[in-house]
């Protein structure tokens, strides 16, 4: 049994591009994670890192897909498994294999209007749930679906318990994901923000940054592990419904609490008073700041290592595909 990969069709699998394009690296962890029990068959784009069989398609969503179909016609075998990382952008590439093969999109964080597999894994409930209000299916949700969320690996950072002087904005510098609120959050409440990220203030108001505000840009995985390891905490007031948010995971893993909206996946990644705070009015988000010496990084971290750890997570995907392999769900 063959496990067809259909991948970005914008940008090559490849770990490199891991700070900038989650859904770049995404299926080079899932193919790394788990290439000692399938048998996987990639197909993206030229200059992917992947150890398993690779065919390299054009950069282009059409061709992309057309290459791909004939490529998966000629190797398809019976009950193979066909993983769609890429939604519907991948959909014309199996849409005529989709009555002898089983199509699963395993990681949807994106816009439940790109959904279209039959067997589908949400990155958190908050995506599920969105997915079935859109598409009507309050009263008649699917017993395939399933919630996996992001794993990250500890060893990418650094767990600390003494903390510097300062919280953080870690992310697109964009005003969607709470910029206006850390920055003035901050001031209210008297203390040092960094932001970090792809971006700049300066494109969305801020020609000149308040003086309790320092901006550093785009981070790499070495700033990044010692930005998160110092910082008392991490604040991440996103205005839209979180689909996931790795940077709470990243936090976590290094001891650091964090402050976040209280809607999306956030509901389920911050336990509000253990690992940090949920906040819906600005007097929350300057009452979390003052009280984060409160939050035990102890706790952050046991946390996280419980629940979002490659281990943990890659162990629920093996389970889920072996479901699907078994058939093994619910019949009435």
């Amino acid at each position: 049994m063959n496990v067809h990969v259909l991948s970005n069709p914008h940008r090559a699998t490849s770990p490199i591009y891991a700070d900038f394009d989650p859904f770049a690296v995404i299926v080079y962890k899932y193919i790394e994670n788990l290439k000692h029990k399938y048998n996987f068959i990639h197909y993206g784009l030229e200059g992917s890192k992947v150890d398993c069989e690779h065919y390299t398609l054009p950069n282009n969503v059409e061709l992309f897909n057309k290459a791909a179909s004939v490529i998966i016609g000629d190797m398809k075998e019976p009950h193979d498994l066909v993983l769609c990382f890429f939604g519907h952008e991948n959909k014309t590439a199996i849409e005529k294999y989709q009555s002898e093969l089983k199509i699963i999109e395993p990681v949807i964080g994106y816009t439940p209007h790109g959904v279209f597999a039959q067997f589908k894994v949400f990155k958190s409930y908050a995506m599920m749930h969105y997915y079935y209000g859109m598409n009507h299916r309050i009263d008649n949700p699917y017993w395939f679906d399933a919630v996996i969320p992001y794993g990250e690996d500890p060893n990418n950072f650094e767990f600390k318990t003494d903390k510097q002087d300062y919280f953080l904005f870690f992310g697109r510098v964009q005003p969607e994901k709470g910029l206006y609120i850390a920055i003035q959050a901050t001031e209210a409440a008297g203390v040092k923000l960094i932001i970090a990220g792809p971006g700049n203030p300066a494109f969305h108001g801020y020609g000149e940054l308040p003086s309790h505000v320092e901006f550093i840009g785009f981070a790499g995985p070495e700033k990044r592990k010692e930005l998160m390891a110092n910082a008392k905490a991490l604040i991440a007031p996103t205005h839209y419904l979180e689909p996931f948010g790795n940077m709470i995971i990243e936090a976590y893993l290094s001891g650091t609490p964090v402050i976040t909206t209280d809607w999306g996946a956030f509901a389920e990644t911050v336990v509000h008073g253990v690992t940090g705070f949920r906040c819906k009015e600005f007097r929350e988000f300057v009452s979390a700041i003052k009280q984060i010496d409160s939050i035990d990084p102890n706790n952050c971290y046991k946390f996280a290592m419980a629940n979002y750890t490659h281990d943990v997570v890659y162990k629920k995907h093996d389970e889920y595909l072996q479901k699907i392999i078994q058939i093994d769900f619910y019949r009435q």
